[in-house]
């Protein structure tokens, strides 16, 4: 038998939720990984960089969608945030947060 796949979590947030998103993570997790994917016909390049460069890189739009991966209160967790269509009230992004199993159980 297989396990039941864990629950999916949206949301819409602007620029103002995601820098509360991004702080969040860069505060209360331990963060293990950044991807960021810079264009829509490009792979996602898997980058060593900061929540903050990343934050920076869709809020300028230089990146199309950030991967955050982080351990928070045991559980490990993957924020995928993607860049959304410009609206009158400014730009808007859209979050799907997972939770993962985590690494070290897999072996």
């Amino acid at each position: 038998m297989t396990d039941p796949l864990p629950p999916v979590y949206q949301g819409a947030l602007g620029p103002e939720g995601l820098a509360r998103l991004f702080e969040d993570v860069a505060s209360a997790g331990q963060l293990l990984s950044v991807s960021v994917k810079q264009a829509s016909t490009a792979r996602a390049a898997f980058v060593d960089c900061s929540v903050e460069s990343a934050m920076g890189a869709l809020l300028d739009g230089t990146a199309m969608a950030v991967q955050l991966r982080y351990r928070f209160e045991g559980q490990v967790w993957c924020d995928s945030v993607l860049r959304g269509p410009p609206a009158p009230e400014g730009p808007s992004y859209r979050v799907v947060r997972i939770a993962m199993p985590d690494p070290a159980a897999l072996r």
